[in-house]
């Protein structure tokens, strides 16, 4: 596991932008009602696809090239019905 470290003064704008887009995330998928998020990763993009599971996507199937700027590629899945009975199950963030 990574070694915590204090945040500095200056990243507090990078901070702040993450949390607004989580916040924002998070109202759009309960306005609109979303069940499911799919993104692609190219098949040569080991980070994105890294990623992609550790936030719990799994793969679903292959991703038409056209999708993904010309490059073969794999569909990535996440149900977010279970996502939000995970976070129910823990709590709202403090």
């Amino acid at each position: 596991m990574p070694e915590l470290k204090r945040l500095h003064v200056g990243q507090a704008p990078a901070v702040l932008a993450f949390e607004l887009a989580t916040a924002e995330l998070g109202y759009r998928v309960a306005q609109h009602g979303l069940r499911t998020l799919r993104a692609a990763a190219a098949r040569r993009n080991v980070a994105s696809q890294k990623v992609l599971t550790k936030a719990g996507s799994v793969p679903v199937g292959t991703a038409d090239p056209a999708h993904i700027g010309g490059k073969p590629g794999t569909w990535y899945q996440r149900d977010l019905g279970e996502a939000l009975r995970a976070r129910a199950a823990v709590g709202p963030a403090p």
